[in-house]
């Protein structure tokens, strides 16, 4: 098995070694912060790609929408919650789909239609996932108290109102999810407050055998309580996403916009992404900048490079480390966040990554916003070193961080390798 992992940018970089320092990567796409999604998947949709792009020569490809490909992967590999994972975790799951996925432009169209957004459409999955879990590790208890009581109710409630909500965008008329209806329209019924001659019996019942036993008796086979449920409610997920896909699609052909084909995810089926993590303790000087290092020639032989890093740094309102960093290496204040590196350029003679995120369009304010109360308290508490011009810089969602400054939450980083040929 030694022709496995041939580190790919090294085989590349000497043809790119004349480049222009202030190469950009993937520029006729649109800012990811355009989207909606986990970070993960945006980070993973960048490097899925920009290999495309490389491989095929072109400038400009519609990309997956990563809400949609996010939730195809992830039902692929059976989590039921998306809201887990790293980039190269992602990348590698999502390079083995062939079915057309709908594309950022075909998403945002199909669901300004409905009338709705698509922060609301993964508010409602996220408040469906959620829910369905919370209620399931309750039903599973053998009594439950008023309060635990009134919580189930409320998962129950959100499960249904969330459905109903994306029932608005697409027909969820299957037997899962029409049967996970009826099992929370279930837990309501049976327990709000009971009134009639009946009081006693049903009190009774709920102390000796449970909530789950009660329900069960009526229900008959369970998504939601089942020892299978995790499995059942990762169904729900994953024919929730698959339903909006394969509706999308066919809305994006009735209106002329292109679809994700699966040769978009064949350009790298020859690829594996490894996730580089250093976290444990933070890296410094040389160490550090070997890292720094890789990120370059990866990027510049024309692959978007992922990196890990701890999210206060995009926010700038400390001037010292140890407000984005514990001395183990762990993130504070924002906790760890993925994004990806499209680019590398100089100013005055230092070297600068360029970052997509993928908070919004409107996040360069938040940077702003964030080095203003930095300058405030420096002010007040007599401190130097808030980071500025030359450490941090936003562009119409686009991060410029400098390599010294992004060293400060830099923990991890994906690797591309391509198999040797015999």
């Amino acid at each position: 098995m030694n022709y496995f992992c041939a580190l790919l940018c090294f085989l590349v970089i000497t043809a790119v070694k004349a480049q222009d320092n202030s190469r950009t990567l993937l520029s006729g796409q649109p800012v990811l912060s355009q989207m909606t999604g986990n970070c993960y998947t945006h980070s993973g949709t960048d490097v899925l790609t920009g290999i495309f792009l490389r491989e095929n020569r072109q400038e400009s490809v519609d990309q997956p929408h990563p809400l949609i490909l996010g939730g195809i992967v992830s039902a692929n590999v059976g989590r039921s919650n998306i809201s887990s994972g790293l980039t190269c975790d992602f990348f590698n799951a999502a390079k083995d789909v062939r079915e057309p996925t709908c594309s950022v432009r075909g998403f945002n169209q199909f669901v300004s239609h409905s009338g709705m957004s698509v922060q609301s459409v993964k508010d409602n999955i996220n408040l469906l996932d959620r829910s369905m879990q919370n209620l399931h590790n309750l039903i599973k208890k053998d009594t439950l108290t008023l309060t635990e009581q009134r919580q189930a109710r409320e998962h129950a409630n959100n499960i249904i109102g969330a459905t109903c909500t994306l029932n608005g965008l697409v027909d969820l008329n299957d037997d899962t999810i029409l049967k996970l209806v009826d099992e929370a329209r279930e837990v309501i019924s049976k327990l709000s407050a009971v009134r009639g001659p009946n009081v006693g019996t049903t009190i009774l019942n709920m102390l000796t055998l449970g909530p789950a036993a009660i329900l069960l008796r009526s229900t008959g086979g369970s998504v939601l309580y089942s020892m299978s449920g995790r499995r059942a409610m990762n169904r729900v997920l994953d024919n929730t996403y698959s339903k909006l896909n394969s509706e999308c699609v066919k809305y994006s052909a009735m209106k002329n916009i292109p679809s994700v084909g699966k040769n978009f995810f064949t350009a790298s089926n020859r690829f594996t992404c490894h996730n580089q993590i250093y976290k444990n303790p933070r890296l410094t000087g040389n160490a550090l900048k070997e890292k720094l290092d890789f990120i370059d020639r990866q990027v510049r032989a024309g692959y978007p490079t992922g990196i890990f890093v701890c999210a206060g740094i995009f926010y700038a309102k400390y001037p010292k480390l140890s407000s984005y960093r514990k001395p183990d290496g762990d993130c504070i204040n924002g906790g760890g966040h993925a994004v990806t590196v499209t680019g590398i350029e100089f100013r005055n003679g230092k070297r600068f990554f360029k970052v997509r995120n993928s908070w919004g369009a409107g996040s360069c304010s938040t940077l702003i916003r964030g080095q203003n109360i930095c300058r405030e308290q420096a002010a007040i508490n007599n401190q130097t070193g808030c980071p500025g011009a030359s450490s941090i810089t936003c562009s119409g969602g686009n991060y410029y961080i400098s390599e010294d400054y992004l060293g400060k939450g830099l923990w991890g980083h994906t690797r591309l390798t391509v198999p040797r040929r015999r």
